[in-house]
């Protein structure tokens, strides 16, 4: 860093220790976020994260930041997100299929959509997904829906049904469904036994 750059952050720094506390949940969660760009995870699930993650440390009462709760979440969070997607190297093709998923992730989406996408045939898309992924489409959409949902239920400022139409379920029962399905618990279970991030905004 040049030292001009370094001064010039030292006295951004606030003084008063309750602002220089959410100013180092800032700075933690800024970090994270940067350090995790150029990973596989998808760039979309580390936005929603961090600005919601941002909105709470502005907001969160002084008390809660003096447990350092939300840093661990962030933690927490960005672990989670490096845990399930390192070491993921996809090819070409696959890569764009799963981009487009991912990036289409709170929309109502099918087979012969993301097959029209990229003027491929349906058994082709299904195929190479399944190949390099382990999912056919339905699979793989339903995981990284419920991947992104499991992160937003530790924010308890977001309603179950609000969680379910961020993740792509408009039907906030079909979501409770599908979630139990796949984590054997629903997502009220799942938001008591993990914990949360216990702020209203």
């Amino acid at each position: 860093m040049d030292p001009d750059d370094y001064k010039d952050a030292v006295t951004r720094i606030p003084r008063e220790p309750d602002k220089r506390l959410r100013y180092a949940g800032q700075l933690v969660n800024s970090t994270l976020r940067v350090s995790l760009l150029s990973s596989q995870i998808p760039v979309i699930y580390l936005h929603i994260v961090s600005t919601h993650f941002g909105i709470l440390l502005e907001d969160a009462p002084i008390e809660y930041l003096r447990e350092e709760k939300i840093i661990h979440r962030i933690i927490e969070a960005y672990c989670y997100y490096a845990k399930e997607y390192s070491g993921i190297q996809y090819s070409d093709t696959v890569s764009r299929i799963t981009d487009y998923i991912i990036f289409h992730i709170k929309e109502e989406l099918s087979l012969r959509q993301i097959a029209d996408a990229f003027h491929f045939s349906d058994a082709y898309v299904n195929r190479v997904l399944k190949k390099e992924t382990g999912y056919t489409v339905v699979q793989y959409i339903k995981k990284n829906r419920i991947v992104l949902a499991k992160t937003l239920l530790h924010f308890d400022d977001l309603s179950i049904a609000e969680v379910a139409s961020l993740v792509g379920y408009p039907d906030c029962n079909y979501f409770c469904r599908v979630f139990k399905q796949v984590e054997g618990v629903s997502p009220v279970q799942f938001r008591v036994t993990e914990g949360r991030v216990g702020i209203r905004i």
